[in-house]
């Protein structure tokens, strides 16, 4: 008769190889990023552009390998020197508009052009079209922050670096407030089928504090009360839409994270869903509301 081992009871990892857990690696990536990138933008134009060129690139390489993962990847031609274009358009001074509305051209005609020699064409008419998308959605929306970082050269005041600080600063309390909030109390789902984790509850919290930290930290970029609270308001809401809309985005491509770029994060999409729509709202409310000069 065989005689059958007994079973070798399996014992649990030693403490120092357990894998840390997810909230300690997220609170140790910003703990390195998020003193960087205020070095950066402290610095002034040239090191602030560059840190967003950085973001843009990783966001934009993102991009294209979700979509080229569906197998049908926006087309590199296009979606990158595109981008880069939309994005860098304010610093292009009194050429700007001739310069984006030369590379609009060249991206339809000669982007649509080179197409016609694909098959078939659906797939590259599709290709076209992302690469389009992709760009008006990073590279056009993200280049508002450069707009109002630059608002005023010089800059004693360091009315741009408040910008940034406001509008970055506040998404970022109003994304872990709505965490938060949102696991702590939350019961009643905030378009489920979006995103299912995502709760009223959550999404209320982090709306009034985004909306006071970002009336806080407005009065130093000089807005005056009340439009401060008033636009506090606006860009939550865009920040949430922002956050949604990327949800959507990953969801019909069929993914839960972008990357892995940033550990405990995902990837640089994932960490500027919230913070793609906000420049645009504040750039705009400051033009056509109070009338504040912005590079055009």
């Amino acid at each position: 008769m065989v005689a059958v081992p007994e079973a070798v009871p399996v014992s649990a990892p030693p403490a120092s190889r357990r894998t840390p857990s997810q909230l300690m690696v997220r609170i140790g990536s910003a703990i390195v990023i998020i003193p960087v990138c205020l070095a950066a933008v402290a610095a002034g134009t040239l090191s602030t552009s560059v840190l967003f060129g950085v973001v843009l690139t990783a966001a934009l390489v993102e991009f294209y390998l979700i979509t080229r993962s569906r197998g049908n990847g926006a087309a590199p031609w296009v979606l990158f020197p595109l981008a880069y274009l939309f994005f860098y358009r304010f610093q292009l001074g009194t050429w700007a508009q001739q310069v984006v509305a030369g590379g609009i051209t060249v991206a339809v005609g000669a982007g649509l052009a080179i197409f016609l020699l694909g098959r078939p064409l659906v797939d590259a008419m599709s290709r076209w079209a992302l690469a389009v998308a992709g760009a008006l959605y990073l590279g056009w929306m993200l280049g508002f922050y450069m707009a109002l970082y630059t608002a005023r050269q010089p800059d004693p005041g360091h009315v741009g670096f408040a910008w940034i600080i406001a509008l970055v600063g506040s998404t970022i309390i109003g994304d872990t407030s709505a965490l938060l909030f949102g696991s702590w109390l939350g019961r009643h789902p905030f378009f489920p089928g979006i995103s299912p984790k995502k709760t009223v509850e959550g999404a209320a919290a982090g709306f009034v504090m985004q909306t006071l930290t970002f009336s806080a930290f407005g009065l130093f970029a000089e807005v005056p009360l009340p439009h401060v609270v008033v636009l506090g308001a606006l860009v939550a809401v865009a920040a949430q839409a922002g956050d949604l809309i990327e949800s959507q985005f990953k969801r019909a491509a069929g993914v839960k994270d972008a990357s892995t770029l940033i550990p405990g994060h995902g990837g640089m999409l994932d960490r500027l869903d919230s913070l793609v729509l906000v420049p645009a709202v504040a750039y705009y409310y400051l033009t056509l509301v109070l009338h504040v000069r912005l590079p055009q």
